[in-house]
């Protein structure tokens, strides 16, 4: 059961202006709007005074404060100026004899505090559950509760009479200037539930980006007296991987909230039904095939495509650092490992973790401001994946369709080497993406690169540029091995303009560094692990190229209207 008492603010002021019957009226209007909104088995009672209650059976303290939001709504919406209804009979055909333990003393002493508060504040809703009587409540009556009051009983009583003591008559309730208590320390300074949810709306979920109450994440807020809360939180499945994130997003977001002096954090699984509606609530459709949102028209997600002709040359770590960089610029970064056969993405990043499934939309597991997808997160231990074309086809859809990228700034593809089955349906699947093209110094190694660049004729792609990785090798006397050769980045320039007939420019060259070998092995980009490594640098360099490149909008929808007059 869930008890609500409520306060009529600044009745007094019309009560000495208008005298008795007009502060009754104004009652009588006001009582109404409870009155007309009750379910079976409510009951709306005056308690004396300007305090009027309803007690709602059955009802949780979730859906009472959703009640007690709708019955504040309905009120401030009431117009004054006129008469109203009454409460007489405000439930007719309802009549029952309210037990003396029906309302428990423990909910009535509890709501009481709470509307003690929500005063203080003035139009507010105060909450929480019953954890023990508050103390140092003054001018109490024998029984507990105040003079003046009327219990349910009497209430009930007086209406069977037909003589309401609101209305008038012999049995009239004097009405009282109201007391002035003084509380205990902790519930003085219990927090307000609204100052709770607010701090829970700034709380997002770690993989979809979206506040958890956006998200309908957050199933119950309890707030004790003694300043103490209790958030529960729905888990999208059972061993969420990220429970541990949101469990400590939630206990700083509602610790950092006035008179809060604990944080409870419970954790439940949503069901079935719960995951569907997430999932509408975050594609906003209920298509059963989901869209490829990076090859709709409107799409502004810039999609770069990370290819070489040869394997070996450093492509992974290339789309692994360049990521990295662009994320901590502050831009929204995904990565694709598109290498099935070869795929090494996960590592370079230190990614462990599973991805979460929710229904048939995939979230992806993040680091360092990077969500990332990769086949090896699918597949136990180092599993060889043996698969034609047509399975390539379809996980590389299923990673750009179903897996929940949310508004990226940038998405970088790691291709396998060559122009094969991945290349070919990234054509297809992504017409718009831009090549990529990396090639080492060696002239045999160019050649090659030369070719996976010159695909682009026949998808009618875009080539951004040329990336020279492992140019040389820095000695201890600051001279420079060419360990690789020298020339083959702007080889494969020089054909690509040619071939293309645009321009294809060499964006950068990259020492041989070994830092940049542990660093992937150890799970850290070298442009986060070492910034200042002439690698890193020249990665950096790189980066500050793709994010300041400005984006056309030829023939892009800008979901613009024609307004005719």
């Amino acid at each position: 059961m869930a008890v609500r008492l409520a306060d009529v603010d600044r009745f007094e002021e019309v009560n000495d202006r208008h005298g008795h019957g007009g502060g009754d009226e104004a009652l009588l209007l006001i009582a109404g709007a409870p009155t007309s909104r009750v379910r079976a088995g409510d009951v709306v009672a005056r308690l004396g005074g300007d305090e009027l209650a309803v007690l709602l059976p059955g009802t949780d303290l979730g859906r009472a404060v959703t009640r007690a939001e709708e019955l504040r709504a309905a009120a401030l919406a009431l117009d004054l100026s006129g008469g109203g209804p009454g409460l007489a009979d405000p439930v007719p055909g309802r009549r029952r004899r309210l037990g003396r333990d029906a309302v428990p003393e423990r909910l009535t002493v509890g709501a009481d505090a709470r509307l003690h508060r929500a005063e203080a504040t003035r139009n507010a809703v105060c909450a929480g559950p019953w954890t023990a009587a508050p103390s140092g409540l003054r001018s109490r009556s024998p029984s507990g509760r105040r003079p003046g009051r009327m219990t349910a009983v009497q209430w009930q009583q007086a209406r069977e009479r037909r003589s309401p003591p609101f209305l008038g008559g012999p049995d009239r309730v004097p009405r009282r200037r109201r007391q002035t208590h003084t509380m205990s320390a902790p519930l003085t300074g219990a927090p307000a539930l609204d100052a709770v949810n607010a701090a829970l709306a700034t709380v997002q979920d770690p993989e979809i980006n979206r506040p958890l109450p956006e998200l309908g994440m957050v199933k119950d807020v309890q707030i004790a007296e003694d300043g103490t809360v209790r958030v529960e939180v729905y888990l999208t499945v059972a061993g969420c991987p990220m429970r541990e994130t949101i469990t400590s997003r939630v206990t700083q977001a509602v610790s950092a909230v006035p008179g809060v002096t604990s944080v409870q954090v419970g954790l439940d699984v949503m069901s079935d039904e719960q995951r569907a509606e997430l999932r509408r609530t975050v594609r906003g459709t209920d298509a059963a095939d989901p869209v490829i949102p990076f090859s709709q028209p409107g799409s502004l997600t810039r999609v770069y495509a990370v290819a070489s002709g040869k394997g070996g040359v450093g492509k992974s770590s290339v789309t692994v650092n360049l990521a990295a960089a662009l994320a901590k610029r502050g831009l929204s970064v995904g990565v694709v490992d598109a290498d099935i056969y070869g795929h090494s993405v996960p590592r370079m990043l230190g990614v462990d973790d599973k991805p979460t499934q929710v229904d048939n939309m995939i979230m992806p597991p993040q680091a360092y401001g990077v969500k990332v997808i990769s086949i090896g997160m699918f597949t136990p231990g180092n599993t060889p994946v043996v698969w034609r074309g047509p399975m390539l086809h379809r996980a590389l859809q299923q990673f750009l369709a179903d897996v929940w990228w949310g508004d990226l700034d940038v998405l970088l593809l790691d291709l396998p080497p060559g122009t094969g089955d991945v290349a070919i349906s990234i054509a297809q699947l992504l017409p718009n993406a831009e090549i990529l093209v990396v090639t080492t110094p060696q002239l045999a190694a160019a050649e090659v690169a030369e070719r996976a660049g010159a695909i682009a004729t026949q998808t009618h792609q875009q080539v951004v540029g040329v990336i020279e990785n492992m140019s040389w090798l820095e000695l201890p006397d600051g001279s420079r091995m060419e360990v690789f050769g020298s020339g083959g980045g702007e080889a494969v320039s020089d054909a690509l303009t040619r071939t293309l007939g645009a321009r294809v420019p060499l964006l950068g060259q990259i020492p041989l560094d070994t830092r940049v070998r542990e660093a992937g092995d150890a799970g850290a980009p070298v442009v986060l692990a070492d910034p200042d490594s002439p690698a890193a640098q020249a990665l950096a360099k790189i980066t500050d190229g793709l994010a300041t490149r400005q984006r056309g909008l030829s023939g892009m929808s800008l979901g613009l209207t024609p307004v005719r007059h």
